[in-house]
């Protein structure tokens, strides 16, 4: 929320629009996941999925993950226009496609 705060302040005090995109991702089925793999293979896949994420981000955009435990928030700052947020969308599309695999990413 708090880099949320500092983006939207940084594009009142801009004389040209600035746009921010929040990118809201949620793992189908991860309790399934726990359940059946433990949640040691669960944290595992968290955390690929985590760095996953943060390879298709930009320098000064965040991922954040939320309360729910299997749930992502992503914040680009900056975006010059709605392509570029589409272009990190497809980024992650792209990452996330590739199957996980315990032990690795």
């Amino acid at each position: 929320m708090e880099r949320l705060g500092l983006s939207m302040g940084r594009a009142q005090a801009a004389r040209g629009p600035v746009l921010s995109a929040v990118l809201f991702l949620d793992l189908d089925r991860f309790k399934v996941v726990n359940d059946s793999l433990g949640h040691t293979i669960g944290d595992e896949l968290l955390v690929a999925m985590a760095q996953r994420l943060k390879k298709c981000l930009r320098p000064g955009d965040t991922v954040r993950a939320l309360l729910g435990g299997d749930e992502f928030a992503l914040l680009l700052v900056d975006v010059k226009k709605i392509r570029g947020a589409i272009r990190v969308a497809e980024r992650i599309k792209e990452a996330l496609a590739a199957p996980f695999q315990p032990g690795g990413t």
